[in-house]
């Protein structure tokens, strides 16, 4: 009787000195490149079964899933970290789509966040400030310009400068900083509006940081 030359494994051989399952694991090797053209090509073709398939056993699927990772949770955590690496495109796509899905959501529980620990955004946002100064110059820079193209001739630049009088005055009282804001955001994909006393605002920090960039009051529907 021929033992599976396949050392530490003991079983009878088959053909060619191995067992059954080093030979079929032997086999699929030999012919990943087939399989998964052949997969794929399946896939394809009966992608609206296997939607319907997966809508049906999602609890099912979810319970071995869970199953499988409690088994041995550092396997499955080392093959992910594997597939991340040999695979950042598609950790990036990924996570921008999953992003641009629940962005209302994620952009609620920043702002939650914001609210409970402000030394810690604070704290947060004075180190990534110190890390990256030359971005934070560009950044600055880049604002300054915008401000500039943004200021017309009939401006009013007493008014403007009393609004910043103005925020500087409420963070000395209140004991938190206050910030001028732009009614309508000087930066934005829909509009751009101007640095003139009228389109200006004195608010909290806090709500000046969370405030989007694309919604502005008795904005056009």
């Amino acid at each position: 009787m021929k033992i599976c030359s396949v050392e530490g494994c003991g079983k009878k051989s088959l053909s060619g000195g191995l067992c059954k399952k080093h030979y079929q694991a032997a086999w699929y090797i030999a012919n990943s490149e087939r399989l998964c053209l052949k997969n794929k090509v399946y896939a394809e073709t009966h992608k609206e079964e296997r939607k319907l398939i997966a809508k049906k056993n999602a609890v099912h699927t979810n319970e071995l899933r869970r199953a499988n990772y409690a088994k041995n949770p550092e396997l499955k955590r080392a093959m992910t970290r594997a597939w991340e690496q040999a695979n950042p495109e598609k950790v990036k796509a990924s996570k921008r789509a999953h992003s641009k899905k629940r962005s209302k959501h994620i952009m609620g529980r920043v702002r939650e966040w914001v609210r409970k620990n402000p030394e810690k955004r604070k704290a947060n946002v004075s180190k990534w400030d110190k890390a990256n100064r030359d971005s934070c110059n560009a950044r600055d820079a880049k604002r300054r310009a915008t401000k500039l193209n943004a200021t017309p001739k009939w401006a009013n630049t007493f008014f403007i400068k009393e609004a910043y009088e103005l925020a500087n005055l409420r963070t000395k009282m209140f004991g938190f900083r206050w910030e001028v804001d732009h009614i309508v955001p000087l930066q934005s994909k829909i509009v751009c509006g101007l640095h003139v006393e009228n389109n200006l605002r004195v608010i909290p920090l806090r709500d000046n940081r969370t405030k989007s960039n694309i919604i502005w009051p008795n904005m056009p529907t």
